[in-house]
């Protein structure tokens, strides 16, 4: 698969731990351009698994999109982003700043193949995370048609992951 983007954009990265979002946003995307909310929550607490700072890692996230979105640059967004509410947020941003164009990317593999690259990462999440991040997802998809993404770019299979190509229209 060939994907075209325009540019700006903001990409909205949805699916589950270990569905290959990092993956492909590495693979695909400028270190610069990829705001991962582990990361941030690494930078406030040396550790991206401790989730008791998530709120404030999102706040992060929140203000590092605002300001990419300041001078117009292309904003990958690598978080689970399951929840409708998750999204809305960035869609919310995304509008303040000037509505750029918005790619959600979702990553719908299977449960069990997520839940196996979970156990072959160095950060593991583990599987009963994965599988609320996977019914959380299941609920919201329908809604993701509805909400206000130039296109959406949906993933079944880690194949497909690893063969796209991105090209960003600059």
């Amino acid at each position: 698969m060939n994907i075209i983007l325009p540019y700006p954009n903001v990409i909205v990265m949805i699916g589950p731990s270990g569905s290959g979002k990092s993956l492909f946003a590495t693979k695909h995307f400028l270190p610069t351009e990829i705001v991962s909310s582990d990361k941030c929550r690494g930078m406030i607490s040396d550790d991206e698994n401790d989730q008791s700072v998530s709120s404030d890692a999102f706040d992060l996230v929140h203000l590092i999109v605002q300001r990419r979105l300041k001078y117009e640059k292309l904003t990958v967004i690598d978080a689970t982003n399951v929840k409708k509410t998750s999204r809305e947020s960035i869609l919310r941003i995304n509008e303040q700043c000037g509505a750029f164009n918005t790619t959600a990317f979702i990553f719908n593999l299977p449960l069990s193949q997520c839940i196996q690259n979970d156990k072959n990462r160095e950060r593991s999440v583990g599987a009963d995370v994965i599988k609320k991040q996977f019914q959380s997802m299941n609920e919201s998809i329908d809604s993701i048609k509805n909400e206000s993404y130039l296109a959406i770019c949906v993933f079944h299979d880690i194949s497909s992951v690893l063969k796209t190509k991105i090209t960003v229209l600059r």
